[in-house]
């Protein structure tokens, strides 16, 4: 019941008890008639919201798509669709749905909801929104509110429609994969006589065993001649630096709006250094804990290795509940 059926019935009221007591029919009459029209106008709006509601159907699709699960990207943009039909032609209740929106989630210049009357067999409403963290993002279903035409009466109901998406972090694109190379040296080189012999130019990393398919002149000869076997050379710029990310998931790092929490912020970083270490043919892996423990992410290249990576942080990300 609304403000203005409350505002109707107590003067209805009064005049019933005042028309009892100083037996004018005329004003028991009028207050009882009033009364018994609110009470009718009650029933048939309940009636309507029980039925006209069952006949309401929702449909949701993310970036076009319906499925009750799948990926979303932090820090981008999904445009949402939300269409209804109805097998009952209504008698022209008032209706607002909105779609239910979690804090994981901003609304950017549409609104997400629609005020119609229930006099309708289908409508769409559109809108944008932000995903603002990694993490996982539940769209729980729909808030509906009902007015009879009058505005006595006013219901609210709660319509499930769940979708659950995971959603990874945001890293930054990078431009060049290849790491970059100084050529030139600015300062003056040391000494002032040129080496005879020319080197491989890198820093030695270790001597291992010949393994049939090393080149020749990777044998170190001298080596191999004192220990009886032969010995390769290995050099660290022949050898991939392997990454290894910590990622501290302490309450402290989840306290904040999402977007804004510090680990948003070290997920953007984590996932933009693996980005780039993984496109130079690096190995990355991870380090996840937090007070629930350790979680350890082995070291991987290529696309499924980085994506591997950006699953588990996702997963990492949900708050504890």
């Amino acid at each position: 019941m609304t403000g203005l059926a409350r505002w109707l019935a107590l003067p209805a009221i009064a005049g019933l008890y005042l028309g009892i007591l100083r037996e004018q029919t005329g004003l028991m009459l009028l207050s009882l008639s009033v009364l018994v029209w609110l009470l009718v106008e009650w029933l048939l709006f309940t009636w309507r919201v029980g039925y006209e509601l069952r006949q309401l159907k929702f449909e949701r699709s993310v970036n076009g798509r319906t499925e009750p699960s799948r990926i979303l990207w932090a820090g981008r943009s999904v445009a949402v669709e939300v269409r209804l039909t109805s097998s009952f032609l209504g008698m022209g209740s008032i209706v607002q749905i909105r779609d239910v929106v979690p804090e994981n989630m901003e609304v950017m210049d549409q609104m997400n909801d629609v005020t119609t009357r229930s006099r309708f067999h289908s409508a769409v409403f559109r809108y944008r929104a932000t995903v603002l963290g990694a993490g996982q993002l539940h769209l729980p279903g729909f808030h509906i509110v009902m007015l009879d035409r009058q505005g006595f009466f006013r219901a609210e109901r709660f319509i499930p429609r769940t979708q659950t998406f995971r959603v990874l972090p945001a890293f930054q694109q990078v431009g060049d994969p290849q790491p970059l190379v100084k050529r030139i040296n600015s300062q003056p080189q040391h000494g002032i006589h040129r080496l005879q012999r020319s080197g491989m130019g890198s820093e030695l990393l270790e001597l291992r065993e010949y393994v049939a398919g090393d080149p020749p002149k990777s044998i170190a000869w001298k080596v191999s001649a004192r220990r009886d076997k032969l010995m390769t050379r290995q050099y660290e710029s022949e050898v991939p630096v392997r990454l290894q990310l910590f990622i501290d998931g302490s309450i402290g790092t989840r306290t904040g709006g999402f977007g804004l929490r510090l680990l948003d912020q070290m997920n953007f970083v984590a996932a933009s250094v693996a980005k780039a270490a993984i496109s130079a043919g690096d190995p990355v892996g991870a380090m996840l804990f937090d007070e629930r423990g350790l979680r350890r992410i082995p070291a991987a290249t290529g696309d499924r290795g980085f994506h591997r990576l950006l699953d588990a942080v996702s997963d990492f990300s949900v708050n504890p509940a």
